[in-house]
Formats: structure tokens, C-alpha cells, sequence
């Protein structure tokens, strides 16, 4: 069932997937990790140079994302925000 849930979201923009984890949406937030982590954790990697520390970032920051996702304004895309 949950598989069913995360794909009602494949479709919408990342603004739309942040109004959902204000709720609290665990599926919304899944999506948004999935479409951005892979990104994310490359240039985490580019900018510390160390896989250990990088991952520990990228974990840091979808954290932030899903206990502040209420302070992305709406001004810019929300991929501009995650990174």
C-alpha cells in the first residue's frame, strides 16, 4: 500500500513534495530523498572530500529538510533550497 501512496507524488514538483512534509508526509519525503540525495551526496562529496563525513551530511540535511521544510518560502525551486 505504501508503494501506491509514493507514487501519487512521482509527479508533483518538489514545491509540492515540501508542502507535504510540513504535514509531516513520510511518503513526500521519501520521494523528495530519492529524486535528491544521489545529487546532493555528490556534491557534499566534491566540496569535504571524504565519503564518511559527506554521508554524514547528506543525513544532516534531509534531517533539517524534514524538521524546517516550513521555512522554504516558495521563492526559487525547492531543488535550489534542498541544496
Amino acid at each position: 500500500m505504501r508503494t501506491a501512496s509514493r507514487e501519487q507524488y512521482a509527479d508533483h514538483a518538489d514545491e509540492v513534495l515540501l508542502q507535504f512534509v510540513i504535514q509531516q508526509d513520510v511518503d513526500a519525503f521519501e520521494v523528495l530523498y530519492n529524486r535528491h540525495a544521489s545529487q546532493l551526496y555528490g556534491l557534499l562529496q566534491s566540496i569535504v572530500r571524504d565519503t564518511h563525513v559527506a554521508e554524514e551530511l547528506l543525513q544532516e540535511t534531509f534531517w533539517r529538510v524534514w524538521q524546517r521544510a516550513e521555512q522554504y518560502s516558495g521563492v526559487g525551486t525547492g531543488a535550489a533550497w534542498l541544496h
